[in-house]
Protein backbone atom coordinates (compact mmCIF):
# COMPACT_ATOMS: atom_id res chain seq x y z
CA UNK A 1 0.00 0.00 0.00
CA UNK A 2 2.92 2.34 0.43
CA UNK A 3 3.98 2.17 -2.89
CA UNK A 4 0.39 2.81 -4.24
CA UNK A 5 0.03 5.85 -2.01
CA UNK A 6 3.50 6.87 -3.32
CA UNK A 7 2.19 6.97 -6.52
CA UNK A 8 -0.87 8.15 -6.31
CA UNK A 9 0.93 11.25 -5.00
CA UNK A 10 3.25 11.56 -7.60
CA UNK A 11 -0.12 11.80 -9.84
CA UNK A 12 -1.82 14.14 -7.63
CA UNK A 13 1.29 16.24 -7.66
CA UNK A 14 2.28 15.69 -11.19
CA UNK A 15 0.59 19.58 -12.47
CA UNK A 16 2.19 21.24 -10.32
CA UNK A 17 5.86 19.25 -11.11
CA UNK A 18 5.30 19.66 -15.37
CA UNK A 19 6.80 22.92 -15.78
CA UNK A 20 10.10 23.91 -17.16
CA UNK A 21 13.05 23.01 -14.98
CA UNK A 22 15.36 25.10 -15.93
CA UNK A 23 16.53 28.78 -14.06
CA UNK A 24 18.86 31.10 -14.69
CA UNK A 25 21.13 29.30 -12.11
CA UNK A 26 24.47 30.40 -12.68
CA UNK A 27 22.82 34.33 -11.80
CA UNK A 28 23.81 36.43 -8.81
CA UNK A 29 20.76 37.93 -7.39
CA UNK A 30 20.01 41.41 -8.53
CA UNK A 31 22.46 40.89 -11.26
CA UNK A 32 21.72 42.54 -14.43
CA UNK A 33 21.56 40.17 -17.54
CA UNK A 34 24.30 41.43 -20.70
CA UNK A 35 22.52 38.76 -22.49
CA UNK A 36 21.17 38.68 -26.38
CA UNK A 37 18.18 40.26 -26.55
CA UNK A 38 15.39 37.81 -26.47
CA UNK A 39 17.59 34.82 -25.26
CA UNK A 40 15.88 33.07 -22.66
CA UNK A 41 15.53 29.64 -20.46
CA UNK A 42 12.56 28.68 -22.78
CA UNK A 43 14.33 29.73 -26.09
CA UNK A 44 17.51 27.41 -25.40
CA UNK A 45 15.13 24.15 -24.71
CA UNK A 46 13.50 25.11 -28.26
CA UNK A 47 16.97 25.55 -29.60
CA UNK A 48 18.17 22.54 -28.04
CA UNK A 49 14.90 20.36 -29.40
CA UNK A 50 15.48 21.58 -32.68
CA UNK A 51 18.79 20.45 -32.90
CA UNK A 52 18.35 17.37 -30.78
CA UNK A 53 14.86 16.52 -33.68
CA UNK A 54 17.70 17.38 -36.64
CA UNK A 55 20.74 15.71 -35.80
CA UNK A 56 20.10 13.26 -32.95
CA UNK A 57 21.58 12.79 -29.08
CA UNK A 58 24.54 11.93 -30.79
CA UNK A 59 25.41 15.46 -32.49
CA UNK A 60 24.11 17.20 -29.25
CA UNK A 61 26.59 19.37 -28.13
CA UNK A 62 26.44 22.36 -26.37
CA UNK A 63 29.35 23.64 -28.39
CA UNK A 64 26.65 23.32 -31.50
CA UNK A 65 24.12 24.55 -29.64
CA UNK A 66 25.96 28.08 -28.84
CA UNK A 67 27.34 27.98 -31.88
CA UNK A 68 23.47 27.31 -33.11
CA UNK A 69 22.02 30.47 -30.77
CA UNK A 70 25.56 32.39 -31.65
CA UNK A 71 26.25 32.60 -27.68
CA UNK A 72 29.35 31.65 -26.00
CA UNK A 73 29.25 28.22 -24.07
CA UNK A 74 28.85 30.03 -20.50
CA UNK A 75 25.75 31.84 -21.84
CA UNK A 76 23.77 28.39 -22.20
CA UNK A 77 24.77 27.01 -18.91
CA UNK A 78 23.67 30.70 -16.94
CA UNK A 79 20.19 30.09 -18.27
CA UNK A 80 20.16 26.45 -17.75
CA UNK A 81 22.75 25.28 -15.07
CA UNK A 82 24.26 22.02 -16.25
CA UNK A 83 23.54 19.95 -19.63
CA UNK A 84 21.77 17.60 -17.61
CA UNK A 85 19.15 20.01 -17.02
CA UNK A 86 18.56 21.13 -20.25
CA UNK A 87 17.86 17.92 -21.39
CA UNK A 88 15.19 17.13 -18.59
CA UNK A 89 13.64 20.33 -19.54
CA UNK A 90 13.60 19.26 -23.21
CA UNK A 91 12.09 15.88 -22.07
CA UNK A 92 9.31 18.38 -20.46
CA UNK A 93 8.82 20.28 -22.93
CA UNK A 94 7.91 17.29 -25.24
CA UNK A 95 5.96 15.35 -22.83
CA UNK A 96 4.08 18.12 -21.22
CA UNK A 97 0.96 17.34 -23.08
CA UNK A 98 0.83 14.41 -21.67
CA UNK A 99 0.08 15.06 -17.74
CA UNK A 100 -3.11 16.92 -18.90
CA UNK A 101 -5.73 15.40 -16.71
CA UNK A 102 -8.34 13.15 -18.77
CA UNK A 103 -12.26 14.75 -18.97
CA UNK A 104 -13.68 13.88 -15.59
CA UNK A 105 -15.81 10.48 -15.80
CA UNK A 106 -13.86 9.41 -18.71
CA UNK A 107 -14.46 5.26 -18.40
CA UNK A 108 -10.91 3.61 -18.15
CA UNK A 109 -10.82 2.45 -21.34
CA UNK A 110 -10.75 6.14 -22.82
CA UNK A 111 -8.47 7.32 -20.52
CA UNK A 112 -5.85 4.65 -21.46
CA UNK A 113 -6.86 5.23 -25.04
CA UNK A 114 -6.50 8.41 -24.91
CA UNK A 115 -2.63 8.21 -22.82
CA UNK A 116 -1.34 6.11 -25.37
CA UNK A 117 -2.24 8.83 -28.05
CA UNK A 118 -0.82 11.49 -25.90
CA UNK A 119 2.98 9.47 -25.68
CA UNK A 120 2.65 8.46 -29.19
CA UNK A 121 2.15 11.97 -30.42
CA UNK A 122 5.18 13.47 -28.33
CA UNK A 123 7.50 11.08 -28.85
CA UNK A 124 7.10 10.35 -32.76
CA UNK A 125 7.24 13.62 -33.67
CA UNK A 126 10.94 14.08 -31.50
CA UNK A 127 13.11 10.63 -31.97
CA UNK A 128 15.92 12.64 -30.37
CA UNK A 129 13.91 12.86 -27.08
CA UNK A 130 13.66 9.01 -27.54
CA UNK A 131 17.34 8.56 -27.62
CA UNK A 132 16.94 10.83 -24.00
CA UNK A 133 14.86 8.99 -22.06
CA UNK A 134 16.87 5.82 -21.57
CA UNK A 135 19.35 7.76 -19.97
CA UNK A 136 17.21 11.07 -18.33
CA UNK A 137 14.87 10.79 -15.63
CA UNK A 138 11.90 13.29 -15.60
CA UNK A 139 9.00 13.41 -13.60
CA UNK A 140 6.96 12.99 -16.17
CA UNK A 141 7.37 9.85 -15.75
CA UNK A 142 6.26 9.00 -12.38
CA UNK A 143 2.89 11.14 -13.73
CA UNK A 144 2.89 8.19 -16.19
CA UNK A 145 3.44 5.02 -13.84
CA UNK A 146 0.45 6.58 -11.57
CA UNK A 147 -1.82 7.38 -14.10
CA UNK A 148 -1.83 4.02 -15.67
CA UNK A 149 -1.45 2.68 -12.42
CA UNK A 150 -4.38 4.27 -11.38
CA UNK A 151 -6.50 3.22 -14.75
CA UNK A 152 -5.62 -0.52 -13.70
CA UNK A 153 -7.15 0.18 -10.82
CA UNK A 154 -10.09 1.77 -12.18
CA UNK A 155 -10.22 -1.31 -14.18
CA UNK A 156 -10.36 -3.65 -11.07
CA UNK A 157 -6.69 -5.40 -11.22
CA UNK A 158 -6.08 -5.57 -7.59
CA UNK A 159 -2.90 -3.31 -6.45
CA UNK A 160 -0.04 -6.13 -7.61
CA UNK A 161 -2.06 -6.99 -11.15
CA UNK A 162 -2.15 -3.34 -11.25
CA UNK A 163 1.63 -2.34 -10.91
CA UNK A 164 2.16 -5.48 -13.64
CA UNK A 165 -0.23 -4.00 -15.89
CA UNK A 166 1.00 -0.73 -15.82
CA UNK A 167 4.09 -1.67 -16.35
CA UNK A 168 3.13 -3.48 -19.67
CA UNK A 169 1.18 -0.45 -20.75
CA UNK A 170 4.72 1.99 -20.41
CA UNK A 171 6.42 -0.79 -21.90
CA UNK A 172 3.65 -0.29 -24.70
CA UNK A 173 3.72 2.74 -25.42
CA UNK A 174 7.09 3.73 -25.22
CA UNK A 175 7.99 0.82 -27.59
CA UNK A 176 5.23 1.11 -29.89
CA UNK A 177 6.13 5.08 -30.32
CA UNK A 178 9.88 4.23 -30.94
CA UNK A 179 9.04 1.48 -33.47
CA UNK A 180 6.88 4.00 -35.39
CA UNK A 181 9.69 6.53 -35.21
CA UNK A 182 12.02 3.83 -36.81
CA UNK A 183 9.85 3.01 -40.00
CA UNK A 184 9.08 6.57 -40.93
CA UNK A 185 12.85 7.30 -40.60
CA UNK A 186 14.01 4.08 -42.41
CA UNK A 187 15.93 4.71 -45.83
CA UNK A 188 14.08 1.94 -47.68
CA UNK A 189 10.38 2.98 -46.93
CA UNK A 190 8.76 6.47 -48.69
CA UNK A 191 4.95 7.59 -48.29
CA UNK A 192 2.67 5.98 -50.40
CA UNK A 193 1.98 7.90 -53.97
CA UNK A 194 -1.33 9.27 -53.64
CA UNK A 195 -1.65 9.43 -50.01
CA UNK A 196 -2.34 13.19 -49.19
CA UNK A 197 -2.20 12.81 -45.53
CA UNK A 198 1.18 11.56 -46.27
CA UNK A 199 0.56 8.87 -43.37
CA UNK A 200 0.83 5.80 -45.03
CA UNK A 201 4.04 4.10 -46.21
CA UNK A 202 5.39 1.62 -49.02
CA UNK A 203 9.16 -0.03 -49.33
CA UNK A 204 10.64 1.99 -52.25
CA UNK A 205 10.35 0.28 -55.70
CA UNK A 206 13.52 -1.85 -56.85
CA UNK A 207 13.70 -3.08 -53.32
CA UNK A 208 11.67 -6.01 -53.68
CA UNK A 209 11.67 -8.45 -55.38
CA UNK A 210 9.45 -8.80 -58.73
CA UNK A 211 8.33 -11.97 -58.00
CA UNK A 212 6.57 -11.32 -54.89
CA UNK A 213 3.14 -12.40 -54.53
CA UNK A 214 0.71 -9.61 -54.32
CA UNK A 215 -0.92 -10.71 -50.59
CA UNK A 216 3.01 -10.31 -49.50
CA UNK A 217 3.92 -7.03 -51.27
CA UNK A 218 0.75 -5.58 -49.87
CA UNK A 219 1.50 -6.48 -46.17
CA UNK A 220 4.95 -4.61 -46.93
CA UNK A 221 2.94 -1.44 -46.77
CA UNK A 222 2.59 0.36 -43.26
CA UNK A 223 -0.34 2.56 -41.90
CA UNK A 224 0.76 3.92 -38.39
CA UNK A 225 -2.20 5.25 -37.82
CA UNK A 226 -4.11 1.90 -38.66
CA UNK A 227 -1.64 0.18 -36.21
CA UNK A 228 -2.25 2.60 -33.58
CA UNK A 229 -5.22 1.99 -33.53
CA UNK A 230 -5.38 -1.78 -33.52
CA UNK A 231 -2.53 -2.15 -31.15
CA UNK A 232 -4.58 0.08 -28.97
CA UNK A 233 -7.74 -1.72 -28.78
CA UNK A 234 -6.26 -5.35 -28.89
CA UNK A 235 -4.01 -4.18 -25.50
CA UNK A 236 -7.76 -2.89 -24.53
CA UNK A 237 -9.41 -6.16 -25.36
CA UNK A 238 -6.45 -8.16 -23.80
CA UNK A 239 -7.69 -6.20 -20.30
CA UNK A 240 -10.84 -7.43 -19.93
CA UNK A 241 -9.89 -10.85 -21.12
CA UNK A 242 -7.74 -10.93 -17.90
CA UNK A 243 -10.15 -9.24 -15.80
CA UNK A 244 -13.26 -12.09 -16.61
CA UNK A 245 -10.46 -14.58 -16.13
CA UNK A 246 -9.47 -13.11 -12.29
CA UNK A 247 -13.45 -12.54 -12.03
CA UNK A 248 -13.94 -16.63 -12.98
CA UNK A 249 -11.08 -17.71 -10.52
CA UNK A 250 -12.56 -16.26 -7.57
Amino acid sequence: MLRLRHLYSCYRSSHVIVRSVVTRQGAAPGAVSRLPVGLDADAVVTAALDLLDAHGLDGFTIRALSAHLGVKGPTIYWHVGSKEHLLEAVVDRVVAKTVEPAPAGTPWEGRLRRFFSLVRESLVGHPGVMELIRSVHSRVFEHWTAEVLDIMCRAGFDTNDAVTFAHIALVHAIGSAQAEANVRSADYLEPQPNDREGRRYRVKPGILRKDLPPEIRLATSYDPDQQHKIMTEIFVDGLHAQLTERRRSQ
